[in-house]
């Protein structure tokens, strides 16, 4: 993939296969029709990288994890997520991630209590479930000669 241009820093490709203009801008890969559109898209992320970091919380099904939003395109709706741990996630898309206030965390928090009681219940479940007595299917074997 060769390089075109610069803009403001960033090196502009263009892959032939896929008849893109591209550029990597912040964490954020950028691609468009032209170099134009291009420039255009690299413009909005600059402008927008200022209000970054964003502090959240991705609370989904039974996992609450906070972190903070490092990059969103708006174009494509993806941006990156970095745990307070550290890893780094591309989304494509924001369902499931709140911002990071008081509320928010005590109600995360209180999703964090319930999981670990739904893990404990699923342990006794489990538990319980193995002192089970005489299969059917062994019952059958018995009864029937049949394997």
């Amino acid at each position: 993939m060769p390089k075109v241009a610069d803009y403001k820093g960033y090196e502009i490709w263009y892959d032939s296969k896929l008849k893109k203009f591209t550029a990597d801008v912040q964490g954020n890969s950028l691609e468009a029709t032209t170099e134009t559109e291009l420039e255009s898209l690299i413009d909005r992320t600059l402008k927008n990288s200022g209000l970054f970091p964003i502090q959240v919380i991705r609370c989904s099904g039974h996992h609450v994890e906070y972190g903070r939003i490092t990059s969103y395109n708006p174009t494509d709706r993806r941006g990156w997520f970095v745990s307070n741990d550290g890893n780094r996630q591309k989304l494509w898309g924001f369902d499931g991630y709140y911002l990071d206030t008081g509320t928010n965390r005590m109600i995360c928090e209180q999703i964090k209590v319930k999981v670990a009681q739904i893990n404990q219940l699923d342990t006794e479940i489990s538990t319980l479930q193995k002192g089970l007595e005489t299969p059917f299917l062994e019952h059958w074997k018995t009864i029937s000669g049949i394997p």
